[in-house]
């Protein structure tokens, strides 16, 4: 078996968001002693009146993925995998993706250590270390094609699926993701990219990007509903070329719902596409405890999901790419619990490896039943929005 490749840096920690004080309906972020006001944050506090630390970690914190890294190496798991320093991305990676507009924006503002984005917060060391994450999976990209590597995982931050063409969001400044779908395009000649995105927040920068690029699938499965961040992602958004499959949620499904709807969509969509890369976007912020990082940004957020969930997910994907001869590789995206974020992503390189799952958790009893959830009734509805172009 070719070895499974890891990409990760201790770098990634200089983009530092810091605490978050929160005073009346302000919200501020404190780094290194100063206090800055996010004047993009709009949250009502008499309506959400959550408990709260006061000051509290930003839920996008600096030591994400080391704090995942940690965990690898703790399991036995990262000494299996083959290590890769990352490289930063250049211009001309990025403005395969975003306006040049928007890369000096970032830039500038990053000099400034102000808000970028509601919740998104640059310090001086932003801009270089958003180049880094967006580098992340181009310094693995020709040993995948090339037959070096079976797979790989970038533990890369800060993330990036909710990063525009021109505008950031939801703690992202560049789309990892899609500057890495351009990339094989333009740099390998590869004809059919996939982009999944399973993290539980809709791919709106990703959809965004890549909506109007044929050679490109993004297929995002997230929680839906009124004012849930960052309100898009149903069904009738399908792309200009049919080339968007979004697969909408209720909150608090369990590991059955979520899997009754992968299992029976995505191999299908890889069997019917034949993409010769599959770009994972993984968030881990479906884990049923991830709710307690995210409740002053998004209150209503939640699904139900263990860590053993993401070694299956992991392992149909695995096995969908090698049914058509395509390789994949792994993107860090959200999770903020970073315990329960170490553990999936354990569970994710497991199913790399062809090994079992390494961490297994069960839902508090009463998280475990789910009620309501038709899954033939949702193929049904996923179906009009793609006659023509999907069948599932």
């Amino acid at each position: 078996m070719l070895p499974v490749g890891l990409v990760y840096s201790s770098s990634f920690e200089a983009h530092n968001p810091g605490l978050i004080r929160v005073e009346g309906n302000n919200l501020y972020h404190e780094v290194e002693g100063q206090n800055y006001l996010d004047q993009f944050y709009t949250m009502d506090r008499i309506k959400y009146p959550y408990t709260y630390q006061n000051p509290t970690h930003h839920p996008e914190r600096s030591n994400r993925a080391t704090a995942a890294y940690n965990a690898l190496v703790n399991s036995g798991l990262a000494q299996r995998m083959l290590l890769y320093e990352p490289s930063s991305a250049n211009l001309e990676d990025l403005i395969e993706a975003h306006a040049m507009s928007y890369i000096e924006q970032v830039q500038l503002v990053s000099q400034k250590d102000r808000f970028l984005a509601e919740a998104t917060y640059l310090n001086r060391e932003s801009y270089q270390t958003g180049l880094l994450s967006a580098g992340a999976a181009l310094s693995v990209s020709a040993d995948l094609l090339n037959g070096v590597l079976d797979s790989a995982l970038c533990l890369s931050r800060p993330p990036g699926h909710h990063a525009g063409r021109k505008n950031a969001g939801g703690f992202c400044l560049f789309n990892n993701a899609a500057i890495a779908a351009k990339h094989f395009l333009k740099q390998f000649g590869i004809e059919r990219v996939m982009i999944l995105d399973w993290d539980l927040h809709h791919g709106d920068g990703t959809q965004n990007i890549v909506k109007d690029d044929p050679r490109i699938l993004f297929c995002s499965l997230h929680q839906f509903g009124p004012e849930l961040y960052p309100e898009s992602g149903d069904f009738h958004e399908t792309g200009n070329y049919g080339n968007i499959i979004n697969l909408p949620l209720p909150a608090k499904i369990t590991d059955n719902e979520y899997l009754a709807v992968f299992k029976r969509i995505v191999p299908i969509i890889v069997a019917q596409w034949c993409p010769q890369i599959i770009i994972v976007s993984a968030g881990f912020d479906g884990h049923f405890n991830d709710i307690n990082h995210l409740y002053l940004y998004d209150p209503g957020a939640g699904f139900n999901l263990t860590p053993q969930l993401y070694h299956t997910l992991t392992d149909i994907v695995g096995r969908a790419a090698q049914t058509i001869g395509a390789k994949y590789l792994v993107l860090l995206e959200g999770g903020y619990d970073l315990g329960n974020l170490g553990n999936s992503v354990s569970n994710v390189v497991a199913a790399m490896l062809h090994l079992p799952p390494v961490v297994r958790q069960a839902l508090p009893p009463e998280l475990e039943c789910y009620e309501g959830f038709e899954l033939e009734s949702y193929i049904t509805e996923l179906n009009n929005y793609h006659l023509g172009k999907w069948k599932f």
